[in-house]
C-alpha cells in the first residue's frame, strides 16, 4: 500500500505545484484514498515530497539534464574536430561546458572548475557557430530533447544533432512553464551564440 501512495503522490504535487498552490485538502484526499497507512506517516511522506519538488522547481533551467545536454554537445564537438583533423589538449567536456555556460550568470561562477587552456578556447569559438536545445511534442505523452550545434567547415556549415524521447514529468519545469504559458507545442533555448560573447 505505501508503494501505490509513492507512486500517486508526486504527480499529484507536481500538477498542483506547477498550479502555485498545494490543495488545502490534499492531506484528506490522501487519507480518503489511503485509509490504511497512518496519518502521521502520510504527512511525513507529503512534506517529504514537498521539499524535493521545491528542490527541483527551484532549479535553474536545464540543471536537471545539463550534464546530459552537455555531454551530447562534447560527443559532437569531438566528431565534428576528428573530421577536420583539429586535437583539443583540454578535456572536451569541459570545453562543451564552458561555451554552453558562459553567458549563464549562475553558472559562469563554475567555469573555473572546468580548466580550457586559452588556445582551445580560441579553437572551438572559431569552430562553433552556435548551440540550442529544442524541446519538441511528439505524441499525447512524449516529447523530444534535440540538442544542435552548428559549426564552421570546409565550403559551409554544418549542423550536428542528438535526439532523446522525454515524459512530460521529465521536462525542465521552465520548459513546463514556457509550454503552459505561451501553448506552443515546441520550445527552443539557445546555449551559445557568438553575437551574445563579451
Amino acid at each position: 500500500m505505501l508503494g501505490k501512495l509513492l507512486n500517486f503522490l508526486p504527480p499529484l504535487l507536481d500538477s498542483t505545484i506547477m498550479k502555485g498552490e498545494v490543495p488545502k485538502d490534499i492531506m484528506e484526499t490522501l487519507k480518503k484514498k489511503f485509509p490504511e497507512i497512518p496519518p502521521e506517516q502520510v504527512v511525513k511522506i507529503v512534506d517529504t515530497f514537498l521539499e524535493l519538488l521545491k528542490k527541483h522547481w527551484e532549479q535553474p533551467v536545464f540543471s536537471l539534464q545539463q550534464q546530459k545536454i552537455q555531454h551530447s554537445v562534447a560527443e559532437m564537438i569531438q566528431k565534428h574536430f576528428k573530421l577536420l583533423n583539429l586535437k583539443l589538449d583540454s578535456d572536451v567536456e569541459n570545453v562543451a561546458f564552458h561555451l554552453c555556460n558562459k553567458n549563464d550568470p549562475e553558472e559562469k561562477g563554475k567555469l573555473s572548475q572546468h580548466p580550457v587552456s586559452p588556445k582551445d578556447m580560441k579553437l572551438a569559438e572559431e569552430n562553433i557557430i552556435g548551440i540550442d536545445v529544442i524541446y519538441e511534442r511528439i505524441s499525447s505523452s512524449q516529447w523530444e530533447r534535440t540538442t544542435r550545434i552548428f559549426v564552421r567547415s570546409v565550403g559551409k556549415n554544418m549542423e550536428y544533432s542528438q535526439s532523446v524521447k522525454l515524459e512530460w514529468d521529465s521536462l525542465p519545469s521552465e520548459v513546463r512553464n514556457a509550454v503552459l504559458k505561451t501553448r506552443e507545442q515546441k520550445q527552443r533555448f539557445i546555449l551559445y551564440n557568438p553575437k551574445e560573447r563579451e
